[in-house]
C-alpha cells in the first residue's frame, strides 16, 4: 500500500502554490497529489489547475479528447472533413496535400506545457 508523503511544493519563484495544499501519495516513481479525485504527478496537476483556472471556451470551439495512440490523428481528419464539408471541392480538400495535424490547430494543453516548462 502506498504510504503518504508530506511536504510542499514551491514554484520556480520560490513561493508556495496551491500544489502544497493537496494530498499527497506516493508513487512508482515519484510523488502523485489528489485533484479532484484523481491522482496525478504534481506537474499534470499544475497544468490541469492552470487551465481551469485560464480556459476560455469559444462559442465554435469542438473540443476532441482521445487516449495516445488510439487515433487522434484520424479523428481530427474527420472532424475537420465533417465541419468544412462545404467550403473546399473535392478535388481540392487540404488533407489531400497536408497532414491532419497541421491543418487542425493545436490545443490548449500544449500552451500549458510551455508554460510550466
Amino acid at each position: 500500500m502506498a504510504q503518504r508523503v508530506e511536504g510542499s511544493a514551491t514554484n520556480s519563484h520560490g513561493t508556495d502554490d496551491p500544489l502544497s495544499k493537496l494530498p499527497t501519495r506516493e508513487g512508482w516513481a515519484q510523488p502523485l497529489v489528489l485533484y479532484k479525485n484523481y491522482r496525478l504527478r504534481p506537474r499534470f496537476a499544475a497544468t490541469t489547475m492552470h487551465l481551469r483556472n485560464t480556459f476560455e471556451p469559444h462559442h465554435d470551439d469542438i473540443v476532441l479528447a482521445t487516449n495516445p495512440k488510439c487515433g487522434t490523428t484520424w479523428i481530427k481528419a474527420l472532424a475537420f472533413a465533417i465541419t468544412n464539408r462545404s467550403r473546399y471541392e473535392f478535388g481540392n480538400h487540404p488533407l489531400l496535400f497536408r497532414h491532419p495535424q497541421e491543418v487542425v490547430g493545436s490545443n490548449p494543453t500544449n500552451r500549458a506545457r510551455a508554460y510550466f516548462a
